[in-house]
């Protein structure tokens, strides 16, 4: 009698050109974003220059944790969609501790500031896609991911609205309705209580000012 070989799960593809295809593609819409809002980011009149070269720090920095909520949230997101929490559990066992984000001393516009801390993110986003479970369709998932704009179109809409939090935190104009981010970040410039971590990670954004 013949019996039937058992199943095996094919082996995975070699995901590393994929990985780097992903990198890349992180890259460029963190650079399209900039792009596309940069020319927009006028400079205002502040009433306290000083206060304001403090203020635009501290809207560097937390530009730049949104933009690393935004990347780990694209590749979690893909890994649900395709292992389901298995998947998820799995890759958060590859990346405890994940991220030891270290700041990074900038200087000019926001634009050049943002420029340097985006380019410092990819070997973030590198740990991160580095510890996507490397499965047969992985390869698949991330060529799928890589073509989309969620990273861009996400970093360039808070950067926007971001602005015109700041312009009003340095000049005497109103401020305009807020995000939860952009309110825990005013709060935090007057000394008021702000959001908790767990607020700020369910509505998408991985670090506050502090």
């Amino acid at each position: 009698m013949v019996t039937a070989a058992p199943r095996t799960e094919s082996a995975p593809a070699n995901i590393e050109p994929c990985a780097e295809g992903y990198l890349d593609a992180i890259g460029a819409a963190l650079a399209g974003a900039l792009r596309e809002v940069g020319t927009t980011l006028h400079e205002p009149r502040a009433v306290n220059p000083d206060r304001a070269r403090r203020v635009l720090g501290f809207f560097v920095d937390t530009m730049t944790g949104f933009a690393l909520g935004a990347i780990a949230n694209h590749v979690t997101s893909g890994i649900r969609r395709w292992y389901g929490d298995e998947g998820i559990a799995a890759m958060r066992g590859a990346l405890h501790g994940w991220p030891a984000r270290q700041r990074i001393a900038t200087d000019g516009s926001v634009v050049e500031q943002l420029h340097v801390q985006f380019c410092h993110l990819q070997k973030h986003a590198r740990t991160l896609v580095e510890g996507v479970p490397a499965r047969p369709m992985t390869a698949v998932m991330l060529n799928m991911l890589a073509k989309e704009d969620t990273i861009q179109r996400r970093v360039a809409d808070e950067l926007a609205r971001g602005w015109h939090v700041y312009t009003a935190a340095v000049t005497t104009k109103r401020y305009p309705t807020m995000t939860p981010l952009w309110q825990a970040w005013q709060w935090n410039l007057d000394g008021k209580p702000v959001l908790t971590r767990d607020e700020n990670q369910r509505a998408g954004y991985i670090t506050l000012v502090r």
